[in-house]
């Protein structure tokens, strides 16, 4: 018989789809995408969903442990959706990547000899703080009868939730950068309750995302970019409760350059196709103004307005929304 949602059952882990998730046959022979499982490990997993094709679960328990297991080096990892793969040995997740394009040129036709002609993956300089920018988003969240606002990332498969990052920081981003996402998180706890983040799905509330853009010159001097977003109409908070913020990130070491950005007070987010679906990216009406819409202003509020990155001796001015490689070291 078929499993159904709230099944538990008992599977082996063979492989890594490209998501990270782990990827394993369930008793009826479908497919089961488990967060948290690695190749060779035998697991308890919880199915959470069922479509017709394949199923997705979540792991309740190691019953053997698979061979490139390793500790998470982030105490945030089980929670964050920034990183996807930190459960499996470097060595291994360069491995698993070079074979997941070998099978998509192998399935889609293009290379019939794939795997003869398909090299190793370039292993990374740095495994961690190797990101030149990151995106942090504001939530709120509820502990017992007390509500709080928070910076840090979504959880994996939400648009609207925040998982916090305290006090241990981002192990994807900069020394430098990560002094200021504790300056925030500092700030947050001392504004209170003056100040609420953005609802995703109504449109209401202040505080949005901020952007740390960190970067090196030829001389490895640092420099930090950091670009608030907040809700258009709430700019008046910006000349009480947030000033003393932005006035402190500009003071600190290394910070070159702090931008305000001013976004629509629209919804980005809507209810799936039926109403115990999930929220998706789309707003109610017209298409939700994204932190990157034309329609949202940007001014400089310390500082230059652009961040300079040397990469092989040529300078790049970038802009907080500027696209480029985020990983300056692999790109040269």
């Amino acid at each position: 018989a078929a499993e159904r949602v709230g099944d538990i059952v008992r599977v082996t882990c063979t492989d890594l789809a490209t998501s990270g998730q782990g990827v394993c046959r369930l008793p009826s022979g479908m497919v089961l995408l488990c967060d948290g499982a690695t190749p060779g490990e035998i697991i308890d997993a919880r199915v959470v969903k069922v479509k017709k094709r394949v199923a997705e679960g979540v792991k309740r328990a190691t019953v053997v442990d698979a061979p490139d297991a390793t500790p998470p080096p982030c105490v945030y990892y089980d929670r964050c959706g920034g990183c996807s793969w930190q459960h499996i040995t470097y060595d291994a997740q360069v491995a698993h990547k070079r074979r997941q394009v070998v099978d998509v040129l192998t399935r889609i036709g293009l290379e019939p000899e794939a795997e003869a002609k398909t090299s190793a993956c370039a292993s990374a300089r740095a495994t961690e703080r190797y990101r030149n920018k990151m995106e942090f988003a504001f939530g709120r969240i509820t502990e017992g009868r007390t509500a709080r606002v928070v910076v840090g990332l979504r959880p994996r498969g939400s648009n609207e939730d925040v998982v916090e990052i305290g006090e241990h920081g981002c192990l994807l981003q900069s020394e430098e950068a990560d002094a200021v996402l504790r300056r925030t998180r500092d700030a947050l706890t001392r504004l209170g309750g003056s100040v609420e983040a953005f609802d995703r799905t109504t449109g209401e509330g202040t505080l949005r995302s901020m952007v740390i853009r960190s970067a090196r010159d030829s001389h490895g001097t640092p420099s930090v970019m950091v670009d608030l977003a907040t809700t258009a109409g709430d700019d008046e908070l910006l000349f009480g409760p947030l000033a003393d913020l932005l006035r402190e990130i500009s003071e600190m070491p290394h910070v070159v350059s702090v931008l305000h950005t001013s976004v629509p007070p629209e919804p980005e987010l809507r209810r799936g196709n039926n109403r115990n679906s999930k929220f998706v990216k789309g707003g109610r009406g017209v298409k939700a103004k994204s932190n990157g819409s034309p329609t949202a202003v940007v001014k400089a509020m310390y500082g230059q307005n652009k961040l300079v990155e040397t990469l092989d001796g040529v300078k790049f001015e970038l802009s907080s929304a500027s696209f480029f490689q985020t990983n300056t070291a692999q790109a040269t």
